[in-house]
């Protein structure tokens, strides 16, 4: 048997963001957590909306149960490694 998701059908509906659209990919709206934090920020997909994953504050789920947006990308920023361009 066979799984689908009930949300398939509306990816086609998704657009991308119109030039005078904000597009909030650094930080949650509501608190301002970033993307540098442990688990990032979700963007939606449909508004554009950054919310984040905290557990306390469900910035995230919230955003989905009031806006019924389904679809989200995580940002998350992760720093390189620094390379020593030092001789040994």
């Amino acid at each position: 048997m066979s799984a689908t998701c009930p949300h398939t059908p509306d990816i086609s509906g998704l657009r991308e963001p119109k030039l005078s659209q904000s597009v909030h990919r650094e930080e949650c709206t509501q608190c301002f957590d970033n993307q540098d934090g442990p688990m990032g920020i979700d963007v939606c997909l449909v508004c554009f909306n950054g919310s984040c994953l905290d557990s306390d504050r469900h910035h995230t789920r919230n955003h989905v149960l009031r806006s019924g947006h389904s679809f989200t990308l995580n940002v998350k920023r992760t720093p390189k490694k620094k390379v020593s361009n030092r001789l040994k």
